[in-house]
């Protein structure tokens, strides 16, 4: 079937099961690309809990990801839509509590003013005297409660969707027309975070990029002859008596392209920096390339700390917040089932049926409230930066996102190796970004392919769908002020 065909130059299907040791190389890929893409995320989250600027907090929130998003991995894995897909941060609902903030009832608290004054501050329906409550709980563990009860209920929601089969008669109208606009506007809506890190130095970024790029696509693979007998093939094919040697592709460095290049491009920086090449000065071009910028967060984080359901209190419930949730559930769901899709195709497996997308949206809602319960501050989804990397690296067995789960929620823990990955500098991240969402944007256009382009009809839907994806969220920043309304 024309619908059927697999990512060219594909080294691993679905059910193909690289080497342990290829394996864990493979999946801590996944770690790391999960990991740079979302740096922000703990940050993002802390302005939402108004701990912006906070070293420690940033560094537990940190962890808190990754430990949700591998523990939601491991579980989508098992009882969900079953392909290799990593569960990361859905900024559907991180972004509307940002949004919030901006309004005088969630304003973040001055601490400094606050803190001299001896009477109480009502703030956001809480009562805090010097932004503690009777048990000396900080203020940004009772607001982090808040989004934990409130992204709970709003996960109720994507369980229905999932449970109830109501997703069956959407994907009657769920297409190749209507998937690829939606994995091109995903794709493409991280242009500014993107060309706003890597323009902190535009050489380490080209060069990043460059390095990918040469890696994954131009250096052609070749074969080598080795003994037979460490020579262990996808397909577990064993070696006859007389075959003392056999000749083997090596691939390594397209399935390894992104570790290789970051690293690389890492060290570079870290001599760059001991050496003094890079400014000192924060305000000064290319400061943000040096690799100690984050020293401070990597020396305070602690060694080990295990998320757990009500460390930080029992969850609470706000309605404002319940309705921005439900608008990001909507939104979680339709990138999710273009993300099984996409997933499927280039991971050479069959189209999910439509009982698989209902059970991996039903396991999709449940994986928010287990990200919410740990104290994470968000709800998780497909992750589409990770089904990028498939498209680099040429490996789309579901061993290696098993893996890549459990090393996350290992990670998670070690708080200390975690918050290294924080020294990764800004240029290298943003270089990531264009790349990895880069061909996120080419993988749904390719969805194109299966459709009549010489038909007005279709034109006019992806032309208008295109258009209005990305207008509609520049105009509503522009015009925040109805809203306030």
């Amino acid at each position: 079937m024309e619908g059927r065909r697999t990512l060219s130059g594909l080294q691993y299907k679905v059910e193909d099961n690289p080497t342990w040791i290829t394996t864990v190389f493979l999946a801590f890929q996944h770690y790391l690309m999960l990991l740079s893409s979302n740096l922000a995320t703990p940050g993002l989250v802390a302005i939402t809990i108004c701990a912006q600027g906070d070293v420690e907090v940033a560094s537990i929130l940190l962890g808190n990801m990754l430990f949700a998003c591998g523990i939601c991995t491991v579980i989508q894995f098992f009882f969900g839509v079953r392909l290799p897909i990593v569960q990361c941060p859905q900024y559907a609902y991180v972004v509307p509590a940002i949004v919030l903030t901006s309004f005088d009832e969630w304003k973040c608290p001055d601490i400094s003013v606050a803190s001299s004054n001896a009477s109480n501050v009502v703030i956001s329906n809480f009562t805090l005297g010097n932004f503690t409550d009777i048990n000396d709980q900080p203020y940004w563990q009772q607001r982090l409660n808040m989004i934990t009860g409130s992204l709970m209920v709003a996960s109720v929601f994507e369980i229905i969707l999932g449970a109830s089969g109501i997703l069956t008669i959407l994907l009657r109208f769920i297409g190749p027309l209507t998937v690829a606009p939606t994995i091109m506007m995903m794709g493409l809506g991280v242009l500014q975070p993107g060309y706003e890190l890597a323009g902190s130095h535009w050489g380490i970024a080209f060069g990043t990029m460059a390095m990918i790029v040469m890696l994954s696509e131009c250096i052609p693979k070749f074969n080598v002859s080795l003994p037979c007998h460490i020579i262990l093939t996808a397909k577990q094919e064993a070696c006859t008596k007389k075959q003392i040697h056999k000749k083997t592709e090596i691939v390594a460095h397209k399935m390894f392209s992104v570790i290789i290049s970051v690293s690389v491009m890492w060290l570079l920086c870290y001599i760059l920096t001991i050496t003094d090449v890079f400014p000192d000065g924060e305000d000064v071009y290319g400061y943000h390339a040096r690799t100690d910028v984050r020293d401070k967060q990597l020396k305070t984080a602690p060694w080990f700390s295990f998320p757990y359901p009500g460390k930080f209190g029992m969850p609470t419930f706000n309605s404002g917040l319940l309705i921005a949730f439900i608008g990001g559930v909507f939104t979680s769901t339709i990138e999710s089932i273009g993300d099984y899709y996409t997933c499927a195709r280039i991971a050479g497996a069959v189209p999910p049926p439509p009982s698989a997308v209902n059970r991996g949206i039903l396991i999709e809602g449940i994986d928010c409230i287990i990200a919410a319960s740990v104290g994470a501050g968000f709800g998780v989804t497909s992750c589409s930066q990770n089904i990028g990397a498939i498209s680099l690296t040429k490996v789309g067995s579901r061993r290696v996102v098993l893996v890549a789960g459990i090393l996350m929620m290992i990670f998670g823990c070690f708080n200390k190796f975690s918050t290294l990955m924080v020294t990764i500098p800004d240029p290298i991240v943003g270089a990531s970004f264009i790349v990895l969402f880069g061909v996120l944007a080419a993988v749904g256009a390719s969805n194109l392919q299966y459709v009549d382009l010489n038909s007005t009809r279709n034109m006019v839907v992806f032309g208008i769908s295109l258009f209005m994806g990305f207008a509609l969220p520049i105009w509503t920043q522009q015009n925040e002020a109805i809203f306030k309304q």
